[in-house]
């Protein structure tokens, strides 16, 4: 049997020359691909085994800054278009290093072990309802037994029973079983960790009775737009299921502000079953700026 003793340069050559053919004939389109490398740069920090050090991402931006210098100056080969080969570098690069950064910024304690039972104490960032429980995020908390150097910036409990009504922005204490977020329940699957992290949510567990409202929400503007927009977000859903009572309003409250905690599981499935389960993955503000612009067209 006839053996290639050497690689067919000939053919990668005209290979190179349709593919940058093919680029440069898609010229008018070139501002549209930055986007993509500016994901591909952060797809590629986010599959990376570990921590790159961040020396590196100062490094890379160096070495497109130089790339532009040679080229701007022309001082790079001219039968070769590098202009669109550094502005895709370019991106890639900022991708990476936007990942890195806001890696950086949200960095919080995390519970390393399971702690409680315990007091906790904080302020109301969110209140989600569910059929049988309510899950609040709290934010500053104070939880016995951990140093403030230790403390998460956000944890989320969930609470059972009849309890007063609290609301975005209150302060609450109870006693409570802490513990780390949970890893992914199999390869591949929802990663809560990662989420998590980038929510600065420390610590996730359960209320061993109901929260005691030790404060109501300060009307100040310091207390952030975060808890006003949660409290507003609040505010609609409980006004849509007191309009619509049962699975009619959860539906309402979910498709107007996003909030899918009072949809029951059999709901949720018959949804899939029809194929109208895109209508809660988009819902909130999607479906808001949808009914907005035809509401007010009309």
């Amino acid at each position: 049997m006839h053996r290639p003793t050497s690689i067919p340069w000939q053919g990668l050559v005209a290979l190179a020359r349709h593919a940058g053919a093919s680029v440069r004939a898609e010229a008018d389109r070139w501002p549209l691909w930055i986007p993509v490398a500016l994901g591909f740069g952060v797809a590629i920090y986010f599959a990376l085994p570990e921590e790159p050090p961040p020396w590196l991402c100062l490094a890379l931006l160096v070495a497109v800054a130089i790339g532009w210098g040679l080229v701007l100056r022309g001082l790079m080969p001219k039968a070769i278009g590098w202009i669109p080969v550094v502005t895709a570098a370019t991106a890639v690069v900022i991708g990476l290093t936007a990942a890195q950064v806001r890696t950086m910024h949200v960095a919080a304690p995390t519970l390393t072990a399971r702690i409680g039972p315990t007091s906790v104490t904080g302020r109301v960032a969110a209140v989600e309802r569910f059929p049988s429980d309510r899950r609040l995020t709290l934010e500053r908390p104070r939880i016995g037994g951990v140093g403030p150097e230790k403390t998460p910036e956000r944890v989320r409990v969930r609470t059972r029973g009849d309890h007063v009504e609290i609301a975005p922005g209150d302060w609450v204490t109870m006693r409570a079983v802490l513990g780390p977020p949970p890893a992914p329940a199999a390869p591949g699957a929802f990663d809560f960790q990662r989420m998590s992290y980038f929510l600065r949510l420390g610590g996730v567990g359960y209320a061993l009775g109901p929260p005691r409202r030790i404060a109501a929400a300060e009307n100040q503007a310091w207390t952030g737009a975060r808890t006003t927009i949660a409290a507003a977000r609040q505010a609609i859903s409980e006004r849509a299921k007191a309009a619509l009572p049962g699975g009619s309003g959860a539906i309402a409250a979910a498709l107007m502000t996003g909030d899918r905690a009072g949809i029951r599981p059999a709901v949720i499935d018959a949804l899939r079953d029809s194929g109208l389960a895109h209508l809660l993955a988009i819902s909130g503000l999607h479906i808001g700026l949808a009914a907005g612009v035809l509401f007010f067209t009309v």
